[in-house]
């Protein structure tokens, strides 16, 4: 494998194979196809009753592929920038689309908001990723909180942990946004200075989603990826 050395394993069967029965041989010996490349397996059958001896040698190559990795917002979640802006998804794949069901390999970001884009390869392997592009100047700038904002865990399987400590009293809305801008989730914690709250997220369907935190009608947003 990998060529490296052959690994050979001898299974004898329990009992005659009839014409027509199958049977489900486990190796004993640990075999690791882990790593990328091409795993050539070749099976041999060995029986002193069996008057044709040239059908007895099949093989089998198992290929081991990588999932894409695609990333369009340079490791960053928030893009804060003017307008227009490229979004590149990098070169090589078979297929793009983004989320306005273009399909081209960038994309020309007109308008402020969420984006996103799922790569796939020639093995028909995906992966997606997404981005919040804002305006340098725009209020929603998150250096602009006057407090601190704490979201864990993320990514998150069943509850989101939202904390908000504020310098003073402010008007606090939550909401949750699928990355096609679809609102799954709103509370209004009215005028506060602290607040913890739990946001279930059983019901919502694995993937990224933006959380929008309003303070005194200024938005803040963050991704959450739900498991």
């Amino acid at each position: 494998m990998n060529s490296g050395l052959p690994i050979s394993e001898v299974i004898n069967l329990d009992s005659e194979l009839q014409p027509g029965q199958t049977s489900v041989l486990t190796f004993l010996t640990g075999f690791d196809f882990s790593g990328l490349g091409t795993y050539q397996l070749d099976v041999n059958l060995d029986y002193e009753a069996d008057e044709n001896l040239s059908n007895n040698d099949l093989g089998s190559t198992v290929n081991v592929w990588g999932f894409p990795v695609v990333e369009i917002g340079g490791g960053q979640d928030t893009i804060l920038t003017g307008l227009p802006y490229t979004l590149d998804a990098g070169s090589g794949y078979a297929a793009y689309l983004w989320q306005d069901n273009s399909t081209g390999s960038w994309f020309d970001v007109t308008q402020y908001g969420i984006h996103w884009v799922r790569v796939t390869d020639q093995y028909g392997c995906s992966d997606q990723d997404s981005v919040y592009v804002d305006s340098e100047t725009h209020a929603d700038d998150i250096s602009a909180l006057q407090g601190q904002i704490i979201i864990y865990p993320n990514p998150v399987q069943d509850i989101l942990n939202v904390a908000v400590e504020l310098d003073s009293e402010k008007e606090v809305i939550l909401e949750i946004y699928t990355v096609l801008n679809t609102l799954v989730y709103k509370e209004d914690l009215l005028r506060t200075k602290l607040a913890r709250t739990e946001i279930d997220v059983n019901d919502l369907a694995p993937g990224t989603y933006i959380l929008r935190i309003t303070v005194d009608q200024i938005p803040h947003t963050y991704m959450v990826v739900v498991e």
